[in-house]
C-alpha cells in the first residue's frame, strides 16, 4: 500500500467526512422521530438507520485518525500539509510563509512523512 498517497487522500477528504457525519447524524435524528406505522416503512427505516450508524462510525474514525496525525505536526507543518494535500498552491504558500517554493515542497514532504509515520507507523507497504 502507498501510505503516502493514503495520507494525502485522508487529509484531503477529512472536511467532507466531517460534513457527512453532521448530515448523517441529522438524518438519524429525523428517522428516529419518523417511525411510521407501516411495517415496510419501519423495516426500511431500521435498515437505513443501521447503515447510517455504521457510516457515522467509519467517518468519525477516519476523521479522528486525521486529527491525531495532524496533532503530531507543528502549526507550520500542519498548514503546509493540509493546504498541499487539498490542492493548495505552493507559490502562494511560499509567499505567505516567507520561504521559497522549493522549501515549501521540502517541508511538505517532511511533514507528510511525519504524519504518515504517526498515523500508520510506516512509509512502505
Amino acid at each position: 500500500m502507498d501510505w503516502r498517497a493514503q495520507a494525502e487522500q485522508d487529509i484531503k477528504h477529512a472536511p467532507e467526512k466531517r460534513a457527512a457525519v453532521a448530515w448523517m447524524e441529522r438524518r438519524i435524528g429525523a428517522l428516529e422521530e419518523y417511525w411510521c406505522e407501516d411495517t415496510k416503512t419501519m423495516l426500511e427505516c431500521a435498515a437505513e438507520l443501521k447503515q447510517l450508524r455504521a457510516n457515522v462510525k467509519l467517518c468519525k474514525s477516519a476523521v479522528c485518525g486525521v486529527d491525531a496525525g495532524l496533532c503530531a505536526l507543528n502549526d507550520e507543518e500542519r498548514k503546509i500539509v493540509t493546504e498541499m494535500a487539498r490542492g493548495g498552491n505552493a507559490d502562494r504558500l511560499a509567499m505567505e510563509l516567507h520561504m521559497s517554493r522549493r522549501s515549501v515542497y521540502r517541508a511538505y514532504n517532511k511533514a507528510l512523512q511525519k504524519y504518515t509515520l504517526s498515523c500508520y507507523g510506516t512509509m512502505e507497504s
